[in-house]
Formats: structure tokens, sequence, C-alpha cells
């Protein structure tokens, strides 16, 4: 009475842009070419043996039908959440304290990977047991317990499901190759708190940095300027959100898709670049005089719209 359709796995580990999710959604789904069609959420993806190896939960197609792509949930995963309800009636979730993305290229070169692979921290949370462990923003998160992470639904499944204050070891890369492995004990993730920023020093009167106009930085292919008291009110920054307004992202350049201009996305505000504040456009261009073009920098940003800090690294241009 059922029917079945057949396939390949053409991809693992992937991630969709779904109804209500947040940061906190473990997206590890497993994609297939098999036919699944709206009303099939739920139902078995079965390997040649006959195993279960997900349940079937979404599709990417143009016309909403089977034509396109099918996502399932990896079993394991399912298998985790169920065993839990059934133990104590719901799911019970700990973290790390921290914020993170999957790492890029330009991540890997920067801290000495082979390979394009771990999970970049963005920042962290109120009271994050990882930043009082001792990561920092911009550490790349290679291991946990000694078990490689790959991208960041791995790195959610090997910790989300375990029990809050049990400890975890968390291997780090750093720039130059350094590797560093701190132990952090879990807590529950309860009700959503707001990201904090990670440095706590008063910036105030970094607006009286300069002269206050707008430079356009070659390097980094972006036209900033100086956050005044008329901009903080406008986009509502607190002091530690004080430094360069980005006000235009240069077309073709090297921040093209990483940062956030006006009209797309933004504006980010640059905080600092390899960890030095920059509160005015001397601060950058004294910063910038110590690389050149193809060095890889760390930007500390501020979305504006999100209300989020974030780690961009850029290789900077000709």
């Amino acid at each position: 009475t059922f029917t079945v359709t057949s396939g390949i796995i053409s991809a693992k580990g992937r991630s969709l842009a779904l109804p209500g999710q947040s940061e906190r959604s473990i997206q590890d789904f497993i994609q297939t070419d098999a036919a699944i069609n709206p009303g099939n959420s739920g139902g078995p993806l079965v390997s040649v043996r006959g195993e279960v190896i997900g349940v079937n939960s979404a599709i990417a197609s143009q016309t909403g039908f089977y034509s396109g792509y099918g996502f399932a949930i990896p079993i394991d995963l399912a298998r985790q959440v169920m065993d839990q309800i059934i133990a104590g009636g719901r799911v019970n979730r700990v973290a790390m304290g921290v914020s993170v993305q999957n790492a890029t290229a330009n991540d890997a070169e920067y801290v000495g990977l082979p390979d394009i692979r771990g999970v970049l921290v963005q920042d962290f949370s109120e009271d994050s047991p990882a930043k009082k462990a001792g990561l920092e923003s911009g550490d790349i998160i290679v291991a946990i317990d000694g078990k490689p992470v790959e991208y960041v639904g791995q790195l959610q499944q090997q910790v989300a499901f375990r029990k809050a204050g049990d400890k975890v070891k968390v291997e780090v890369a750093r720039k130059g190759g350094v590797r560093k492995t701190y132990e952090v004990r879990l807590q529950e993730l309860s009700a959503p708190r707001e990201v904090a920023s990670a440095g706590s020093e008063d910036r105030r009167g970094a607006d009286g940095d300069d002269e206050g106009t707008t430079a356009n930085i070659n390097l980094l292919g972006l036209t900033v300027q100086p956050v005044d008291q008329v901009a903080a009110r406008e986009l509502d920054l607190g002091p530690d959100q004080r430094g360069l307004i980005v006000t235009a992202v240069t077309p073709g350049g090297p921040a093209q898709g990483e940062v956030a201009e006006p009209n797309n996305g933004g504006p980010d505000i640059l905080l600092s670049v390899e960890g030095k504040a920059v509160k005015g456009t001397g601060d950058l261009r004294q910063v910038l005089k110590n690389y050149k073009a193809g060095d890889i920098v760390t930007l500390k940003l501020y979305n504006t719209r999100a209300k989020t800090n974030r780690i961009e690294r850029i290789r900077l241009a000709d």
C-alpha cells in the first residue's frame, strides 16, 4: 500500500534555509535524488540493505514537487532525540556557549589546516563556559574529545545531547598552525539569550579619532567612516560597538560577499583587525601597514541588523 522510490545519496552534511530555524537548529541533512514529495515527511530513507538511515523531511524544488533534491534527517540524530523523549518525555540540550559557522578556505589557510574543515568561533553567549575555559573568537574547532569536527552540524551533534555539567576536550587551531586543547564544562541550553559582545572595554570617544571623514581602504575593498554620535543613536550602538561603519564594499573586491554594506544586509561595523581595535580610519591604516597583498587578516564585525558579532577572514587585495 506504500510507494517506494529509488535514487542515490548525493551529499551529506547539508543545511537548508527553513522556516523557524535559528542558530540552535541542528542541520545535518542527507541529500538524495530519490523522489520525495510533500506529505512524505516522516517516512524512512532506506539503504539497499533494508536499513533505515534517515527520516525524510524536506525537498528543494522550483516546482514544489520531487523534481529536485530530497533531504532526510540522519537516523543517528533522530535516534538521539527519540531516546531522550522515551527516557524523560522531553529533549534536553546542552551547549558550550558559542556562536559558530563553517570554516572557509581563508580560515583554513590562516590556521594552517591542509584542507577546508572545522568550525569557526564567531562569538560567545553570556557566561559562556567555552570563553571561561580559554577559547577565543576566531578559533577553529577541529575536534571534540579527539573526534574530528568537519562542520557545524557535526559539532552540534557531538555536544548537544550530553548532560549539563559534562566536560569535553575541545581542540582548536589558531594563527600559524598553533593547536590548543581546552576542557569545557557544558551548560544546559535554556531560553534564548542575547549574544554578548566579546569585548567589555569602554570605547567611548571613538568618533573623535581622525577627522571623521570617509576613507577608501583598497587592501580590504571597503569604504568606511568613524561612528559619530548621530550614527550611534540611529543604529542603536552601545559602547562596545563603536568602530568604523562600512558604507560601501568594492564590487569584485576581497570583502564582497563577506562584509555587509547599508543596502545589502548591513551596515556592518568594523570593530577590530587582527585583534587590534579600529576606532577611526587612522587606526585601521596603522594596523594594515604590517600586512601586504595576499595576506589573510581577521576582521571582527558587528552587524547592525542581526545585532550580532562575527569573525570574517579576508585575503588582502593588490
